[in-house]
């Protein structure tokens, strides 16, 4: 289980950070993606999931964390740790 570092000093509310993946790390992102399994998008909770185009069309994934997203977990962590007060 990932746990974001306390911050110490007071930060911005929003934040845009360019340059927070370099080129190896977008296309390790990309090569994740290879790896998902997806699923339409569905509407409603739990058992009452019903799939309706007009409201939402999408393939959805999760990523979980393994030995192939670990890395990615950790860089986010780090990221929000960063900017989150």
């Amino acid at each position: 289980m990932f746990q974001l570092p306390v911050p110490t000093v007071r930060r911005e509310p929003i934040v845009s950070w360019r340059g927070s993946f370099n080129d190896e790390e977008i296309s390790k992102i990309k090569d994740l993606v290879e790896l998902q399994e997806f699923k339409e998008g569905s509407l409603g909770f739990q058992n009452n999931n019903h799939l309706d185009k007009k409201v939402r069309d999408s393939n959805v994934s999760f990523l979980k964390v393994d030995e192939h997203s670990r890395w990615l977990y950790e860089k986010i962590s780090n990221l929000i740790s960063r900017v989150k007060y």
